[in-house]
């Protein structure tokens, strides 16, 4: 299970994926970190996302763009919440599916857009208690499947609209 600010780290990751799509270690950072969410482990531990980082060396460098990933923070004064939701699970492994394919693609521009439009999930869903706005759907999610991908997320949209 990811936690609170493992969300902030995947948001983290789409960030520095926007400021430099065409960087070498990308493509691994996403495959694991899919990897990680497709197994479904019902443990949680601190720093889940930067051990992932960590491991696959992406960030060698402290002044490189995965540099945020070599220090491991201390929560122990935020109460530790863990995203169980499924549903929310499907649109995080789907949205990374995504960018994995884009990735493997190499088109700059379309990952770019790609980043651009996921940037803000982890964020949205760690402001609403894991739930996704409708406004994301309309303006983000619209844009890239005006200029990529007409099917992007149509059917975890579905899903989460019913969520309430």
């Amino acid at each position: 299970m990811i936690g609170y600010f493992d969300l902030h780290d995947i948001h983290a990751v789409f960030i520095c994926i926007r400021s430099c799509p065409e960087h070498p270690a990308n493509e691994v950072v996403i495959n694991r970190i899919l990897s990680d969410l497709r197994e479904k482990d019902d443990s949680w531990e601190p720093n889940r996302i930067r051990k992932i980082i960590q491991s696959c060396g992406a960030c060698q460098d402290k002044d490189g763009i995965y540099g945020f990933a070599l220090t491991e923070n201390a929560y122990s004064y935020v109460p530790m919440t863990v995203l169980k939701d499924d549903r929310i699970y499907d649109v995080l492994i789907a949205s990374l599916e995504e960018m994995q394919r884009a990735l493997t693609e190499g088109n700059i521009v379309k990952i770019y857009d790609l980043a651009d439009c996921l940037h803000d999930l982890p964020i949205l869903l760690t402001d609403n208690k894991y739930r996704i706005p409708k406004t994301f759907w309309e303006n983000e999610v619209r844009y890239y499947r005006s200029k990529w991908n007409g099917l992007f997320l149509k059917d975890e949209q579905k899903t989460c609209l019913k969520m309430k």
